[in-house]
């Protein structure tokens, strides 16, 4: 189980903010979560501490330091596979890469829900979505296309991969066949 980050505890004690709010506001920045209904008083002392920052490219807030002990980006060095498809959506929309540690987060967690899902068809099923674009202002987020909130894109995509796949596997038995 992950620990919670105690210096950022600690840097809650001493401003007086309530910590299970505090980690609430994080953990709702963390896994990308509403968190209009939060406190605007605690949301606006968090952001006075240099734990969260705008990026003015997202217009989101995001984490400036690890919100769990031993947490580094190496913790989801086994996702390094999806570094070339989030270059690839990069080259189709520069502004819709996605944040690579918010990338590996979630692809982590789709592969921990999906567990039947291949990483060769993660990468199949991602080709198969930037070769189905047209206009590049249509590209979703990678981020948001692996998951947001309850809908993953990414699946669908794999449910039509493994479909044309099983379809072209099938067309070329049935050539074999034949010769």
């Amino acid at each position: 189980m992950k620990r919670l980050n105690k210096e950022i505890e600690l840097k809650f004690i001493e401003n007086g903010i309530d910590i299970d709010e505090g980690f609430l506001f994080l953990l709702a920045i963390y896994y990308d979560l509403e968190y209009t209904s939060l406190v605007a008083y605690t949301r606006a002392q968090i952001t006075t501490l240099k734990i969260v920052d705008l990026n003015l490219e997202t217009k989101k807030l995001e984490l400036k330091m690890n919100l769990f002990e031993d947490e580094s980006i190496d913790d989801y060095s086994d996702y390094d596979f999806i570094i070339p498809i989030r270059n690839k959506f990069k080259s189709i929309n520069p502004e819709r890469n996605g944040p690579l540690k918010e990338v590996k987060v979630r692809i982590a967690s789709f592969m921990r829900e999906n567990k039947s899902v291949t990483k060769e068809e993660i990468i199949g099923a991602c080709e198969y979505y930037l070769d189905s674009i047209e206009d590049p202002q249509y590209l979703k987020s990678l981020n948001y296309f692996i998951k947001h909130k309850k809908d993953s894109r990414l699946l669908y995509w794999v449910e039509l991969f493994r479909e044309q796949k099983d379809l072209n596997d099938r067309n070329l038995n049935n050539t074999t066949l034949f010769t």
